[in-house]
């Protein structure tokens, strides 16, 4: 992915969605995490055109007890995982977050949470097997050291999490549910156009840089006037945070050819910072001739291929160039990808 210079700066409370994808801490004592949570956050900014806050921490108590953890999420739910799992508790006034020793809180209880618990459990923590109601407790043992005499399980059918704890688990594992409810569905929705335009004329807009609304309708209005250009609407489609979807636009060739003509776009995209980052596959093949055979001699127009990865912030545009001759230029025109 490209890196950008900075362009804006976000604000305190954008932090609650500005989105880190991993960050792994080894061995390390809070304040050497957060130095570390610090520094990703930093990079995250300069690789997505966002000038970062000036980060302060309050810590009181004084934990050294050390851990290792690989989460990601938005910033403010991974300061919220590290003071769970300091036994801490976290609040922050603008950019200033404050860190004190956790207080005592019930013993048992029942937490109702999002269907899809497991999946954000298995996100967090990178869980290389999926999760269920047996193996979840070992999970939160091995993250939060909880104490043996602890139980907790899950309840599929009315999305409970059930737990029988002494004050100082209950109140680690209370704060972290706490945390991840907050969270939102990770889904992304793309709109994109595929323009044809003849060799004689050209665009003046660069190539795989974001696009305002305005930029976009500009070259809409330009590809318009062109003699000879076309314009496709890809299908609109919705697809999970980190999953590939697929848009196809083919005519199957029949048993006797075995191929397809037309276009075939991949997308996998996930959070990054306040946008996406996204990776396109892109293969498209022109139709048959008459009494032409797909084997072997069905050019492949445009190999398949992964284009650049690219940083796109929510509902912005962007036009990648995709191919390129004598006659004709390709190009697609993403009018926006935005996550909900």
């Amino acid at each position: 992915m490209a890196n950008h210079s900075p362009s804006r700066q976000h604000t305190a409370e954008e932090l609650e969605r500005f989105y880190l994808p991993e960050v792994s801490f080894h061995d390390a004592t809070l304040e050497q995490a957060l130095k570390n949570l610090v520094s990703q956050y930093t990079l995250v900014c300069f690789r997505s055109g966002e000038i970062p806050l000036e980060l302060s921490f309050d810590i009181q108590g004084n934990p050294t007890e050390k851990f290792t953890l690989s989460t990601g999420g938005s910033l403010t739910d991974i300061l919220e995982n590290l003071a769970v799992r300091t036994s801490m508790a976290v609040e922050n006034s603008g950019s200033k977050f404050t860190f004190t020793p956790a207080g005592d809180a019930i013993s048992t209880g029942t937490f109702a949470v999002q269907p899809d618990f497991m999946t954000i459990l298995s996100d967090l923590f990178k869980s290389s097997s999926p999760l269920d109601s047996k193996n979840i407790f070992n999970l939160f043992k091995e993250q939060f050291h909880l104490d043996e005499s602890t139980t907790l399980s899950y309840s599929s059918p009315t999305s409970a999490l059930i737990v029988k704890a002494a004050p100082s688990d209950m109140a680690q594992i209370k704060k972290f549910v706490q945390a991840v409810t907050k969270r939102k569905p990770l889904q992304f929705r793309i709109r994109s156009l595929l323009l044809s335009i003849p060799s004689s004329h050209s665009l003046d807009c660069a190539t795989n840089k974001q696009l305002t609304d305005g930029q976009a309708q500009m070259i809409m209005r330009s590809v318009s006037s062109f003699k000879g250009a076309s314009v496709s609407i890809l299908p609109s489609t919705v697809y999970r945070h980190n999953e590939e979807a697929l848009i196809e636009v083919i005519q199957e060739l029949g048993p006797q050819n075995k191929g397809w003509s037309g276009v075939k776009l991949a997308i996998k995209s996930s959070l990054y910072g306040l946008g996406n980052e996204t990776v396109l596959f892109y293969e498209q093949r022109p139709p048959l001739k008459s009494k032409q055979s797909a084997n072997p001699r069905h050019k492949i127009l445009q190999p398949a291929r992964v284009l650049e990865a690219l940083f796109l912030k929510d509902s912005h545009s962007m036009l990648i160039k995709i191919h390129g001759s004598k006659e004709v230029s390709q190009y697609l025109l993403i009018t926006s990808i935005s996550s909900f």
